[in-house]
């Protein structure tokens, strides 16, 4: 007896088949990585996205909030799951000497933003690789901006959720300072909340041998900046994180002159709501009393410049995700002690209450690191924002893409990779062991899938391209609990009725159904965009399998059959074209209903 593999030893063994060759996405990311553009003009590089996965059959989206994409691939209406990567660069000069380092001036991929588009395209290609082993719709979205903590928020106010579908689930993940090949992930708090401000001290300038005429504000700035730093130490419980920066200090220009005004820039982070408004109205409380002590000539001004959410991992997410991780790398680490970065990537999903996760994955060299814990020198490795940052291409490439596509499964619906096969008696053994009087009709040619499973009591059935079936029959009832037995007994998917006509009151009145694993709509949209010989070529295959099946011989007879039980072909056409799609069911009846089935849209087998 076979020991059931579980759900993420399943996972892995649909990734190992469709993992693609990564050499070509190795290009791809030394193509970003020299070409980096900063926040709002990701242009270039939302371009090369685009590009690449609409000639994947993705419904791409562009322009939103900026240069955002949303990427769509429905093989389902649920469940739906949002992979996010962020795709905009640092104001930093490259320091490295690296053969594809940045040919910008002052621009550089300093926090792996590269590696992160590079990662999600590539997981996107095993997930297109291996649409066949799942159900579900997946979304791919890269977002500019996040260093400037505007692209989600942006993405979402301009309609992101009126142009895509609301996602069950949003995943996302981040390159740092671990080990390449790592990853790193863990249950609530993930990334700070982070406030930034520009402060403004007025003075009154003079001449530097004169101060008793001025107002110094470099003096009270300088005040502000050393009280600052009290905050954390006695307005916070020590049991909290909280960290209170001034990056940027800016006032006069000559040694012997006093200036007019100081400019100084602030940064808070804090790890809950509460504790973040109480730094806030400190900080605040802070500039303005120094300010009143220095004799300031107006008030100080105080503007936000970004703000940062906080980031807090759903538990239940988190511990799917340690589940499908594991196979593939092991005990994975909490992120604690790597909370003091921030992102904006929950702002697509907290504000429309939707379950996320966000983890990390190792960047750097796995021998540098070994040897840095060994001397104790980790810290001086070049970390996020460094202009000496530049992840290791692989494995890191490998496991970040891997990580996507792993966490993406462990939410979309996954079929076992077994493949029943046309061998009349492997069918027979299944379906006769439920009731010889199920009619289970299975379709294995599809463009999108090569499993089908039709209802019983099929009369007529004509098999369209891309997983779509159109039938009527001559007035049996339908039975649709036998038929989704078989499909189990069967290990297919059940397919979705989309348009049904209901059983009429009038005996052998025609009653009508169009069943499709994808929208109609979008069906007729990937037939549509084939080229003529390739629609020749679907329709081709389609005859060549009808011809096949009309071969299949009844257990109970000599008649030819297009079922399992037995059941004589009465009439099977193929489409010359695609039929439908149609809005409503009632529409698609009247179709069935009119002389319309049986013109030349049809010819017969």
């Amino acid at each position: 007896m076979h020991a059931t593999k579980s759900q993420p030893e399943k996972i892995v063994e649909i990734i190992d088949k469709h993992r693609p060759d990564l050499s070509e996405f190795e290009d791809i990311y030394k193509d970003f990585h020299k070409h980096p553009e900063l926040g709002t003009k990701e242009e270039r590089t939302a371009g090369i996205i685009a590009k690449r996965l609409k000639e994947s059959g993705f419904d791409v989206h562009e322009k939103i909030g900026g240069h955002g994409i949303a990427a769509v691939l429905r093989r389902g209406d649920v469940p739906t799951v949002l992979l996010r990567a962020d795709m905009d660069a640092l104001a930093v000069e490259e320091e490295t000497d690296l053969p594809y380092k940045s040919t910008v001036s002052k621009t550089m991929h300093a926090c792996g933003h590269d590696m992160h588009v590079t990662c999600l395209l590539a997981a996107a290609k095993l997930l297109n690789d291996a649409k066949s082993e799942w159900s579900g719709t997946l979304i791919c979205v890269f977002q500019p901006n996040e260093e400037n903590g505007a692209g989600a928020k942006a993405m979402v106010d301009d309609g992101l959720y009126q142009k895509i579908p609301k996602p069950d689930v949003v995943l996302g993940q981040h390159v740092s300072h671990m080990k390449t090949g790592t990853l790193s992930i863990g249950a609530g708090v993930t990334l700070s909340a982070a406030d930034s401000f520009k402060v403004t001290i007025h003075g009154r300038s003079g001449h530097g041998s004169q101060p008793e005429n001025c107002i110094d504000p470099i003096v009270i700035a300088s005040s502000i900046v050393v009280r600052l730093q009290t905050v954390v130490s006695r307005v916070v419980s020590p049991s909290e994180s909280v960290v209170v920066t001034c990056g940027s200090f800016h006032g006069g220009e000559s040694e012997n002159a006093i200036p007019d005004e100081v400019e100084i820039k602030l940064n808070i982070r804090t790890q809950s709501e509460n504790v973040r408004k109480r730094v806030i109205e400190a900080v605040k409380r802070i500039i303005k009393a120094e300010c009143d002590a220095g004799g300031c000539t107006q008030p100080p001004d105080i503007e936000p410049t970004s703000r940062f959410p906080l980031t807090v991992n759903d538990p239940k997410i988190v511990d799917k995700l340690h589940d499908a991780f594991k196979p593939v790398f092991g005990d994975i680490p909490s992120t604690s002690g790597m909370v003091s970065g921030s992102e904006d990537f929950s702002d697509l999903a907290t504000p429309h209450d939707i379950p996320y996760a966000f983890w990390f994955f190792g960047g750097t060299d796995e021998k540098k690191w070994d040897d840095a814990v060994k001397n104790d020198t980790v810290n001086l490795l070049p970390h996020n924002h460094s202009a000496k940052f530049a992840p290791v291409i692989e494995p890191t490439l490998n496991a970040g893409s891997d990580a996507l596509a792993l966490a993406a499964l462990t939410f979309l619906k996954t079929y076992s990779s077994t493949r029943l096969h046309l061998d009349s008696s492997n069918f027979h053994a299944i379906i006769y062991q439920n009731t010889r009087y199920t009619h289970a009709y299975l379709k294995t040619f599809s463009y999108h899938y090569c499993r089908w499973a039709g209802f019983p009591f099929d009369n007529q059935i004509a098999p369209l391209p891309f997983g779509l079936l159109l039938k009527w029959s001559d007035g049996t009832r339908l039975e649709e609990v036998l038929a989704t037995q078989v499909c189990f007994t069967a290990g297919l998917p059940t397919p979705k009725i989309i348009c049904y006509g209901d059983h009429p009151e009038t005996p052998h009145a025609p009653v009508s159904i169009l069943m499709t694993r994808l929208p109609g709509k979008e069906i007729g949209q990937v037939y549509e965009s084939l080229s003529v010989d390739a629609k020749a070529t679907a329709l081709a295959e389609l005859k060549t399998y009808l011809a096949t099946i009309r071969q299949w011989k009844s257990p109970w007879g000599d008649a030819r059959i297009c079922s399992i039980t037995g059941g004589p072909i009465r009439s099977i056409r193929v489409p010359n074209h695609i039929v439908g799609p149609y809005e409503t069911s009632d529409e698609f009846h009247d179709y069935l209903l009119a002389p319309a089935r049986n013109s030349s849209c049809f010819k017969s087998q």
